[in-house]
């Protein structure tokens, strides 16, 4: 758990050198991969408010699985690595703003900043 200011916390997995399944969770808001492999399942959260979720993929592999019914953002950064979305988009360089079909932004949705560093991150819908 690490501080951010100095009255808000926020909680993080990481995955070092080696594989990790997680479900989504309301107080972990970041996920970490570092020479390893992650998965993120968002399929079945219920937004009840804005959430921001962080995944950071270092020289490692990460799949996010959504549902698309469910409204999402990712905000994605890559550099030297590959992030795909359901849209058939392939980003290698730069940034990329996926959406999904259920996204209203005037309601509570999730917001996930993915990261990723020689490495590679797949949002599958499902």
């Amino acid at each position: 758990m690490g501080s951010i200011g100095s009255n808000r916390y926020y909680y993080e997995s990481s995955t070092i050198f080696s594989n990790s399944r997680h479900s989504y969770n309301k107080s972990n808001n970041s996920y970490n991969v570092v020479f390893g492999r992650g998965e993120l399942d968002l399929r079945n959260v219920k937004v009840e408010k804005n959430q921001r979720i962080q995944v950071n993929s270092v020289f490692g592999s990460y799949i996010i699985k959504i549902d698309d019914s469910i409204p999402i953002k990712i905000i994605s950064n890559v550099a030297f690595g590959n992030i795909r979305t359901p849209d058939d988009n392939d980003n290698a360089f730069g940034k990329y703003t996926y959406r999904s079909s259920g996204l209203n932004e005037d309601a509570p949705f999730i917001l996930i900043d993915a990261n990723v560093v020689f490495g590679d991150l797949k949002v599958i819908k499902d």
